[in-house]
């Protein structure tokens, strides 16, 4: 489950520009804070999203196949998405097809080189807190490189945006919590757990 701050997604919406769709929006969404378009497979998730924010619209359809025109969007959020298809560069290749020449993509996938793997045989972690999804195909930050350049975008960066609260994340006392988010700032980035992708339609 994708449990970031509520800062987070307000410092994406700051990113934002022109027609917004957010791809895989759930119910936590830079919408919040910005109008635009949110597309989601789940009706439940959507209809929560359209009592709360009136100014923006909403779409229930599959990622392998929009339903928008060709080069639609200027900004595209694609936040802990990716990874849960099977097909990840047919999902990238719909995201490419109805972004403008020049549309910014921000986009986070949960790195399989994530320093939080080790967390998984610690004792006093259980793994029941470890959400697991139906498709959990995780992606190095070369791989995530790989399929923007497959499908037409220019990186123009990434960073760790730091965007989890680990005492929810992990469901551990506000003292672990710290010392996670202190390991979390020391390592490098290749190590991050689920780093922000800039990316530039060409």
């Amino acid at each position: 489950m994708f449990r970031a701050s509520s800062s987070f997604y307000q410092r994406l919406a700051k990113m934002g520009r022109g027609l917004i769709l957010d791809l895989g929006c759930g119910v936590a969404t830079p919408l919040v804070f910005r109008d635009g378009i949110g597309c989601d497979f789940s009706l439940v998730a959507l209809r929560k999203l359209s009592k709360r924010l009136a100014g923006s619209g909403f779409v229930s359809a599959d990622a392998y196949r929009l339903p928008f025109r060709e080069k639609t969007f200027d900004t595209i959020f694609c936040l802990g998405v990716l990874e849960h298809f099977d097909d990840q560069l047919a999902v990238m290749s719909e995201i490419s097809r109805t972004s403008r020449e020049g549309c910014n993509l921000l986009l986070t996938v949960t790195n399989s080189w994530r320093w939080t793997r080790v967390l998984r045989q610690l004792e006093f972690i259980h793994p029941s807190k470890f959400y697991r999804q139906p498709i959990e195909k995780f992606l190095s930050p070369n791989e995530v490189f790989k399929i923007l350049r497959e499908t037409g975008f220019s990186i123009s960066g990434y960073h760790n945006p730091r965007q989890f609260n680990f005492e929810e994340y992990f469901q551990v006392n506000q003292i672990f919590s710290t010392l996670f988010s202190k390991v979390d700032k020391l390592l490098p980035l290749t190590l991050s757990i689920e780093p922000l992708y800039l990316a530039i339609k060409n």
